[in-house]
């Protein structure tokens, strides 16, 4: 038996919505529990929304603990004290956890979502992970859209296609009346006549039907077969006050409450409930819970809230949304998940730059409950509304979504047009001397050819940023000086001035009160590269738990990255195995990049180094992997372990092979150290064939490429123990 049901059709009203209101009346009366949440146009840019909303009202009567994570979405019911930081994975699976709680209490439990074309994408993964979690469990789940508007959503319209694939999916489709159905949906309403007509004007369409049911037996007058002109025909029936607040509430959108209606319009108590009453009577409006969980009030039809809406002229549309926004802006400083709905509301009303403002608020919180696809949505839309700002006010706005777009991931594709569009913010910062705004871009700049291996990029983006930094606040001249210390100290180039610059930061952040995890980061990897183990191994471990407190997957995962590659060169591979199960976890918080990649090439790594059972097929595929994906780094630095595995083996054609790879994966990237460990490696095994021609040939390119003073301490002391080899073999140097 199924247990997950897409209810769907090409209806126009609320049939889909009666057809779950149907489905849960059904389970409450066997004496199951259903979880209601509803998709809005409006709040598709806040993260879990949809869950907020189903979960809310059983979390009010929940009997056990509820499970520390659950304090990002829901504070109310998680005290300050107990709330922990948590990680998307912790998040997922404390929902899970609930709902196993009430499935005992409750069976069968139905999870119902409205409208699914609304849906943001971190609550259609979260939705996608519990069906493959609890299949065992007495938990349906059901979702309503029409075809067409689904395909709109990307994630929502994939979700449904691959469990339809899959066979697990059973979709319910509504099709329109036939004749007889007609006739007694219109005898119902007290047009008996007349039905022949009826059929024929509303095509079986359900809303049609009512709509001119209704004109006939209401009015006793002729109908239109145009049902806006029906609806207009309509409303124009209700109240003054009825039709004023209205267009406020169609504005506001296809739910609302009463307290929103109250808090945006002013209207007196005795007023908005006499209004209520009327629009409730006129099937107009039906209690709904709203878009802010709160219990409210949703159009019968859209269709109704879209003609009411367009009622209005261009300029009184405006000026309602933007008194809106200007509602709903003191509400941000306390609740940031109400940016996504000033946003729409400011963009509706031509505000752009409260709107970029907004936008740019909405895709930082989506960060922070990592949802980094609606975050690059929202930063996106924030961009383009910065396009009719002044010069000021778009530079300044712009850099900042960029970093957040960053942030959030960018393919390799679109990479090359951002980074060309902050070159010219970071330019037009400058012109304008607005020096914080101009080291933001910087910052953004860097993080941007990090992420995709231009290390050289970094390298020179880097000096830049060390002298630009300095003109701009002290905060912001210690964060940059930090950042750009930890650039320099991870790509292993200019060690010297890393620490200098690091070490500068730090005593500036140490005035001004800051705590930067760039530098026990960055200064951990200084140690790392002179060899003192001793200082870097808790500078590093510091940074990662730093990363951890601050929820900065990203940070987390890179500080898991170097704690891997230091216990591996510390001869610790068990301790280097429990950093990559975390730094597994890490990656998987971060969507889209090659971070999963890294983390599977690492583990098979270490599998091999313990000569586990499988790991060379592992590591095999390991490094497919890593070439698709395009991470040079990354695999330069495991073919050189291979490499030096296979010659410590004799398997000496094999670690040629590996060793000449790595060394054109470090060349690609134009890492200095790991240039040279693998160069070192392709020597000796050169010379242990006694190829001596071919070996001399790739020494003397090591010595023209390479500059000594700049390796790690793994990397020189390779080259030294190279050097030995040649006077072993009596070989000149030269």
């Amino acid at each position: 038996m199924s247990k997950i049901f897409f209810l769907g059709g090409h209806s126009y009203g609320r049939a889909k919505t009666r057809l779950a209101e149907e489905l849960s009346l059904a389970v409450q009366a066997q004496g199951g529990q259903v979880l209601w949440g509803r998709g809005f146009e409006s709040e598709w840019g806040q993260p879990y929304g949809v869950w907020i909303d189903a979960l809310r009202s059983p979390l009010q009567q929940y009997s056990a603990p509820l499970p520390p994570a659950l304090g990002k979405l829901f504070p109310e019911f998680v005290s300050a004290a107990s709330a922990v930081q948590s990680d998307r994975n912790q998040l997922f699976d404390a929902i899970a956890s609930v709902l196993s709680h009430l499935s005992h209490q409750a069976t069968p439990i139905v999870v119902i979502f409205d409208d699914m074309q609304w849906l943001d994408e971190a609550s259609i993964a979260l939705l996608h992970y519990l069906i493959r979690l609890l299949p065992h469990l007495p938990l349906y789940f059901a979702g309503t859209a029409r075809p067409k508007a689904l395909e709109t959503n990307v994630a929502a319209y994939q979700l449904v296609k691959a469990l339809r694939r899959d066979r697990r999916v059973k979709t319910i489709g509504l099709t329109p009346l036939d004749a007889t159905a007609t006739a007694q949906l219109a005898q119902q309403l007290g047009a008996e006549i007349a039905v022949e007509q009826i059929y024929d004007s509303s095509g079986g369409n359900p809303l049609y039907t009512i709509e001119i049911a209704q004109a006939i037996a209401s009015h006793n007058r002729p109908y239109s077969e145009n049902l806006e002109v029906l609806i207009q025909e309509r409303l124009q029936t209700l109240s003054s006050e009825a039709q004023e607040l209205l267009t406020w509430m169609a504005a506001l959108g296809s739910s609302f409450s009463p307290n929103q209606i109250n808090h945006i319009t002013d209207c007196s108590l005795l007023t908005l409930l006499s209004v209520m009453a009327e629009l409730e009577q006129q099937n107009i409006l039906h209690p709904a819970i709203s878009s802010n969980g709160e219990p409210g009030y949703a159009f019968t039809h859209d269709v109704v809230r879209q003609v009411a809406y367009h009622r209005l002229s261009e300029p009184r549309r405006r000026l309602i949304h933007r008194h809106i926004a200007e509602r709903l802006q003191p509400l941000t400083e306390t609740n940031s998940a109400v940016s996504s709905d000033l946003a729409h509301h400011a963009q509706l009303a031509g505000e752009h730059e409260l709107a970029a403002i907004a936008f740019l608020t909405a895709a930082e919180h989506c960060l922070r409950l990592f949802a980094y696809a609606d975050g690059a949505k929202l930063a996106q839309q924030g961009i383009e509304q910065c396009q009719w700002l002044e010069a000021r006010p778009r530079v300044r706005l712009q850099l900042r979504l960029f970093k957040v777009l960053v942030l959030a991931g960018v393919t390799r594709q679109t990479s090359q047009a951002i980074e060309a569009q902050l070159h010219e913010l970071i330019q037009a910062a400058n012109h304008l001397g607005m020096s914080d705004d101009e080291a933001i871009g910087m910052e953004a700049l860097i993080a941007l050819n990090y992420e995709q291996d231009n290390l050289a990029e970094v390298h020179q983006h880097c000096l830049l940023a060390a002298e630009q930094g300095r003109t701009a606040s002290p905060a912001i001249t210690a964060r940059m000086l930090a950042y750009t210390g930890w650039c320099l100290a991870d790509i292993g180039q200019e060690m010297q001035r890393a620490e200098a610059l690091l070490l500068e930061a730090q005593s500036l952040a140490s005035r001004v009160e800051l705590e930067l995890i760039d530098l026990p980061s960055g200064l951990g990897c200084v140690r790392w590269h002179h060899g003192n183990f001793e200082e870097a191994r808790p500078l590093l471990k510091q940074a990662w738990q730093m990363a951890q407190a601050d929820q900065d997957h990203w940070r987390e995962f890179v500080c898991l990255s170097y704690l891997v590659m230091f216990e591996l060169e510390a001869g610790q591979p068990l301790a280097a195995l429990t950093y990559c199960d975390a730094l597994s976890l890490a990656s998987a918080q971060l969507e889209g990049g090659n971070e999963a990649a890294i983390a599977a090439a690492f583990k098979a790594l270490v599998h091999h180094q313990l000569d586990q059972t499988n790991a060379q097929m592992q590591l095999r595929q390991a490094l497919v992997t890593l070439q698709e994906v395009d991470a040079q780094r990354t695999r330069a630095y495991i073919l050189t372990w291979i490499a030096d595995h296979h010659l410590k083996q004799s398997a000496v054609e094999t670690a040629l092979t590996h060793a000449q790879a790595a060394l054109e994966a470090a060349q690609i990237v134009n890492h200095p150290s790991n240039m040279a460990l693998a160069w070192t490696t392709l020597i000796q095994a050169y010379l242990t064939q006694n190829r001596k021609q071919e070996a001399n040939h790739h020494f003397q390119k090591l010595k023209q490429q390479v500059e000594r003073h700049s390796l790690s301490a793994r990397a020189n002391q390779a080259i030294a123990k190279l050097e030995q080899a040649w006077k072993d073999a009596d070989l000149k140097l030269k």
